[in-house]
């Protein structure tokens, strides 16, 4: 098994300066890790997070959330104290992964406040094995692809990311390829024309973000694959939050929310939102669905210490969801889920 652990050599008193401050107190050295490139073959690879804990009380690790199965989270529930440190192990298997990889698991304490969101990424050179071991989907007739789910994330502005994912011929002819995507200026899709026999080949998707700094945006955006002129039986689906970097500072605001999905009674709904930390939380911006009317806006200033009550009513009593962008650097988006 080939094992991948990072080694902390700097002091933590710097490696917790840049480190942004949870609504439990507690600072990690770092909140992403590239592991490079990782063979499949090899198993899983693993890395150390360390953390201390800046508040005023004693933190227990609860329970962590990974976005895949893929990613394990390891770490003792003893107590830390005020100043003490502690770590967090995060394993990576690899196994049915291919090429780019973002996977990402929430820590919670012991109090169900959320003490991190750590990430890693991974170039992920896969088995040698056949097409139908390899790739998970089957678009059309001996073709494949790798994933058709590509999260970005959070793309800040004037940054551009790319990712890609996997399409692979087990015929034995040439296939053309097309792929179509929404009308939108801010992605470009770098795709093979064609693809040989046996060979397979990656969909580089990228989104480029504005330098305007009020520009805040939720972009999810569908590509439509063509195989020899038809279309396939799926379509891959992306999505990216355009937000703004924001300095880290020791006064920070702290969003967290209640209930976590709202039930909406009489197509009438509310979710508190609360500031849990040393500085007043700003609402940047508020994408709000055509059937709600609510008194969330832009603008809105919440203190430490104190909440504010959204309120939605529903024109047609379906399901809505609000995304808001806020200045709080743990988590500057979040959706408010009305049902």
């Amino acid at each position: 098994m080939y094992i991948l652990k990072g080694i902390i050599t700097t002091a933590l008193a710097i490696l917790y300066s840049a480190a942004t401050a949870q609504d439990s107190g507690v600072v990690f050295d770092q909140y992403q890790f590239n592991f490079g490139t990782v063979y499949e073959e090899e198993g899983s690879v693993y890395h150390i997070f360390m953390f201390r804990n800046d508040g005023n009380e004693a933190v227990s690790m609860a329970f962590a959330n990974p976005s895949c199965k893929c990613i394990t989270a390891n770490f003792s529930k003893n107590k830390v104290m005020p100043g003490g440190t502690g770590e967090v192990e995060i394993t990576f298997s690899p196994s049915g992964s291919m090429g780019e990889t973002f996977r990402s698991v929430e820590l919670v304490n012991s109090k169900n406040q959320l003490m991190g969101v750590l990430e890693i990424t991974a170039n992920v050179i896969p088995a040698n094995r056949s097409i139908q071991e390899r790739f998970y989907y089957s678009i059309a007739d001996m073709v494949y692809a790798s994933r058709m789910n590509i999260p970005f994330g959070y793309v800040y502005k004037g940054e551009s990311i790319t990712k890609s994912f996997y399409l692979a011929n087990a015929s034995s002819k040439n296939i053309e390829i097309k792929i179509e995507t929404s009308n939108n200026q801010y992605l470009t899709v770098d795709y093979p024309h064609e693809i040989k026999p046996n060979d397979e080949t990656p969909v580089n998707i990228t989104y480029s973000a504005p330098s305007d700094n009020d520009f805040f945006a939720t972009l999810v955006d569908t590509l439509y694959i063509y195989v020899n002129g038809n279309k396939t039986r799926m379509n891959a689906t992306t999505k990216a939050l355009f937000v703004k970097a924001l300095d880290t500072t020791s006064l920070q605001p702290s969003m967290r929310t209640y209930p976590s999905a709202a039930e909406c009674k009489e197509g009438k709904g509310e979710i508190t939102i609360y500031n849990d930390g040393k500085a007043d939380l700003e609402i940047y911006q508020v994408e709000i669905p055509p059937n709600v009317n609510t008194n969330l806006q832009a603008g809105i200033l919440i203190k430490p210490n104190e909440s504010f009550i959204v309120k939605i009513s529903l024109k047609n009593r379906e399901k809505a969801t609000l995304n808001i962008f806020t200045n709080d650097t743990l988590r500057p988006y979040k959706e408010l889920i009305f049902n």
